[in-house]
């Protein structure tokens, strides 16, 4: 008998694995038994694995329609350049705005981890919108705003904050997001750091971040420092920038999250022991180039710069470089070169294949990594140009992954 059950429990998870990950979500409410062998860790590993290397060929293509005027995420086939079809954002909540289409919105998107994307979406000049987790594989979302006493208003350009005494006046120098999941404790994290200084040029930086953990559904601050003290890591210039450009960015690599500082280094989360770290980057004067990010690659930190067109101030082509080995700075190598082509802006590296771009009139193009070959998809996003690439519309190219986790079951 024993031999029997167990067969046929082996037989179960075999169909389980073949399904769909929203028919999967269906048989668990069938009955407790069901419930409990589709939430075994075993189960979930595996069917991530699977739905790895089955859509393999399918990639999310995040685009303002030039035509409807609207942020668009599509389904897109790499084998046959086409869409397969759109799929529904999640709602975003922007919170005591009035007249919101005057605004513009800029999305990121950061993953997948997992499976898991995290969104930030907020209205431009006002510093408003939200910040959740989603899965595109069930349409599932949950959103995480974050709690953050931000030392400035949320209306900064609104003429408002002038008002104030040249000691409280703050010009705030950007939020940073960081989304991972943890080695040893198996959580997903979500990290925002803010930055802002004083306005009138004195060394009074304010940096506050805090983190959410989903197993908890909670936020904790784990720094925050007002005048010169530098609460993140000690050596770091504190007039720097942290980039995750383009809007779309898969740099989470074995339970770290990374960031671009675009002064050489590479500023390191660790999800776990919730601690930051610098490394060098590629021996390159970083500030020579307009905009840089850093990507996983071959399962290998790397790092993007792009390329002007100094006559026209518009991008033209990019090149990479990959860490051969993890946190060893000697071991840069450089990689790949692209362009220079007038126009040509990098939106993505969802995959060890090819590069995603956007030419002058806004059509999405790939280039294989190892023939140079480029291919045109129909699709087109809003693109004004001359203009810098991380004011081009919230576009970019991300892998698809399927998982079965589910977000608002897990802090329960």
């Amino acid at each position: 008998m024993e031999e029997k059950t167990l067969l046929a429990e082996e037989l179960k998870i075999e169909i389980l694995l073949r399904l769909s990950s929203k028919s999967l979500l269906r048989y668990k409410s069938i009955c407790k038994n069901w419930h409990s062998l589709i939430e075994r860790s075993d189960l979930l590993t595996r069917y991530f694995y699977i739905s790895q290397v089955k859509n393999q060929d399918k990639l999310l293509c995040f685009r303002r329609d030039p035509i409807h005027k609207a942020h668009v995420v599509s389904l897109i086939d790499r084998q046959s350049n086409k869409r397969i079809f759109d799929l529904e954002w999640p709602p975003f909540i922007d919170e005591g705005v009035d007249n919101k289409e005057e605004f513009d919105r800029v999305i990121n998107v950061l993953g997948p981890v997992n499976g898991i994307y995290c969104i930030f979406n907020r209205l431009v000049q006002r510093w408003v919108g939200s910040l959740l987790l989603w899965n595109p594989g069930t349409g599932e979302y949950k959103h995480i705003i974050p709690h953050v006493a931000f030392p400035f208003s949320f209306d900064f350009l609104c003429g408002k904050w002038f008002n104030h005494w040249y000691y409280e006046s703050k010009k705030p120098m950007g939020i940073y997001i960081g989304f991972g999941l943890g080695n040893k404790t198996n959580d997903f994290k979500v990290i925002v750091i803010c930055h802002d200084v004083a306005f009138y040029g004195d060394d009074d930086d304010r940096w506050h971040v805090r983190v959410y953990n989903l197993s908890t559904n909670s936020w904790r601050t784990i720094c925050y420092s007002r005048d010169d003290v530098f609460p993140l890591i000690e050596g770091m210039d504190s007039y720097f920038h942290l980039y995750s450009y383009p809007e779309y960015v898969h740099c989470h690599l074995n339970g770290v999250f990374h960031w671009s500082t675009g002064c050489e280094d590479i500023l390191a989360f660790d999800i776990d022991d919730e601690s930051f770290h610098l490394m060098k980057g590629p021996p390159l004067p970083g500030y020579r180039y307009p905009y840089q990010s850093v990507w996983v690659f071959k399962e290998s930190l790397a790092m993007l710069f792009g390329t002007y067109d100094n006559d026209n101030n518009i991008p033209c082509g990019a090149f990479i470089w990959m860490m051969m080995e993890y946190g060893v700075e000697d071991s840069w190598v450089e990689l790949y070169s692209f362009g220079p082509v007038p126009g040509l802006a990098v939106i993505g590296i969802p995959n060890d294949k090819e590069i995603f771009f956007t030419n002058t009139s806004g059509q999405l193009i790939s280039c294989n990594f190892e023939n140079h070959e480029f291919k045109e998809y129909d699709m087109y996003v809003i693109r004004d140009l001359p203009s810098h690439p991380n004011n081009s519309g919230s576009q970019g190219v991300l892998k698809y992954a399927e998982t079965i986790i589910v977000l608002n079951q897990i802090s329960q």
